[in-house]
């Protein structure tokens, strides 16, 4: 597989679930802006299945960023893709001897 820097040409955000207050003493979780980085975006999973009784579609997608030591991304978090948020399913996956991070998300519909 031939892969490079010139394939990363999208624009992704990661974003972190965080409790922001609310004013009257409390918070609301929302999600908000960590940081924006240039990646490579490939289907990884698309198809129609059913659940239990209901069809459900499945959406999931590689996103391949560069490596970043002691980056924080994680399970919990998410990546925003064309206006679409993707929930990071697992952890990521260190690729070409920790010069890229492939993180699968998958669509919040």
């Amino acid at each position: 597989m031939k892969f490079g820097a010139g394939s990363l040409n999208r624009r992704i955000e990661f974003k972190r679930l965080t409790g922001i207050p609310d004013g009257v003493g409390g918070t609301t979780e929302s999600y908000v802006f960590v940081r924006e980085v240039w990646a490579a975006v490939r289907e990884f999973k698309s198809g129609e299945g059913f659940l239990s009784d209901q069809i459900g579609t499945e959406n999931r997608l590689n996103f391949i960023v560069r490596y970043e030591s002691g980056s924080d991304i994680s399970s919990v978090d998410a990546i925003t893709y064309n206006d679409v948020e993707y929930g990071i399913v697992g952890q990521p996956i260190e690729m070409f001897n920790r010069q890229f991070l492939k993180f699968t998300g998958e669509a919040r519909i």
